[in-house]
């Protein structure tokens, strides 16, 4: 990797222009990426940034398992956002039963709430 390329803050929604400098070391027409939770999608000069969002960590109570799909014909992608409800509760009461490791922190980072509960 090219230790001097230019560094995009993160932003919720980032630009095409933001995407580009992001992965301008990457040779690649397709790049899917991640780590925040926030769907987004920027695609032009033959160039597709998709990060669909959150897979397993909802924020808050929204209840939303994120994904997506991308098809390719004939030499042109597209991409399709795909979103699963599901009942959040039903999660808690499972990380409750389980009680891994930071449980705890994980329901009040991602469920908001509260550490005692």
């Amino acid at each position: 990797m090219n230790e001097n390329h230019d560094y995009v803050n993160y932003t919720v929604s980032p630009s095409l222009n933001d995407c580009n400098k992001m992965f301008a070391e990457y040779d690649a027409d397709i790049i899917i990426y991640g780590h925040n939770h926030m769907s987004c999608f920027a695609q032009g000069n033959g160039k597709m940034y998709v990060n669909s969002g959150s897979l397993g960590c909802p924020h808050k109570f929204l209840g939303e398992a994120k994904g997506g799909i991308i098809t390719i014909d004939e030499g042109k992608a597209e991409f399709e956002l795909v979103i699963a409800n599901y009942d959040i509760n039903q999660v808690i009461n499972k990380i409750d039963s389980i009680q891994y490791s930071d449980f705890q922190i994980i329901k009040h980072i991602f469920y908001g709430m509260n550490l005692e509960e």
